[in-house]
């Protein structure tokens, strides 16, 4: 996420997640993957007018935003499966997430 780890962690424990979320500090790690993108000053801008203070959860004043990205990585570090998708509401179908843990799991 690009959001620090003050504002991560108390997600992580309303959500009761059973695994750790990261936090991409100035989208070092997302920009070496090639995966972020510029939003401007007018998206900027909407965000403000919806209340989402970009500046205060990314800890900077840059304009730029991750892809929204899902990997499921193996126990060797390899991508065993992925979603790359510039339109955030397009989801990983759960079908495809549960055939690639299990087949994860068959292995």
């Amino acid at each position: 996420m690009p959001d620090s780890a003050r504002f991560t962690a108390p997600y992580v424990e309303t959500n009761k997640l059973p695994f750790p979320v990261l936090s991409d500090i100035d989208l070092g790690y997302s920009l070496s993957l090639g995966l972020i993108f510029w939003i401007g000053a007018e998206i900027q801008k909407l965000y403000t007018q919806a209340g989402v203070d970009l500046e205060k959860y990314h800890g900077n004043q840059a304009c730029f935003l991750p892809v929204a990205a899902k990997f499921i990585v193996g126990r060797d570090g390899l991508v065993k499966a992925r979603q790359v998708n510039i339109e955030f509401r397009e989801r990983m179908e759960p079908a495809a997430i549960i055939a690639a843990l299990q087949g994860l799991r068959a292995r």
